[in-house]
């Protein structure tokens, strides 16, 4: 199925957010770009939490569309890998907490990543 130009245009405009084409990518919304970016990591798939890790809650972070899988028995490299999925399991392989590095638009006034959206959210 070929699609024009036009077609192209009109899903992109239906989509909410998407990376603007340029050289320096800012997350667009089709009216309001943020002009900073920032990292954070997010709490996921809490209903996995307190269950065994196998691979049905493999299957699960797949849903995801992880960059990478990072398990872990409690220590982690304090880099940032965006989409990154890390996973903390305890002795017995039972899921403590899942959560995943994403990337966020920082809307004007508002610095230092996550922190700062955080922050933002307490104060409303």
């Amino acid at each position: 199925m070929i699609i024009s130009s036009q077609e192209s245009i009109q899903a992109r405009e239906t989509q909410k957010y998407y990376l603007k084409p340029s050289y320096h990518h800012k997350l667009y919304d089709g009216e309001k770009c943020f002009n900073c970016l920032g990292w954070s990591s997010i709490d996921v798939l809490q209903f996995l939490w307190g269950k065994p890790w196998n691979e049905i809650a493999l299957g699960y972070v797949h849903s995801l569309r992880p960059s990478a899988v990072y398990v872990s028995t409690g220590m982690f490299t304090c880099d940032t890998c965006t989409w990154r999925v890390k996973v903390l399991i305890d002795k017995d392989n039972i899921i403590e907490n899942i959560s995943q590095e994403v990337e966020v638009g920082l809307p004007d006034g508002i610095h230092y990543g996550g922190y700062g959206l955080d922050q933002a959210m307490k104060d409303q």
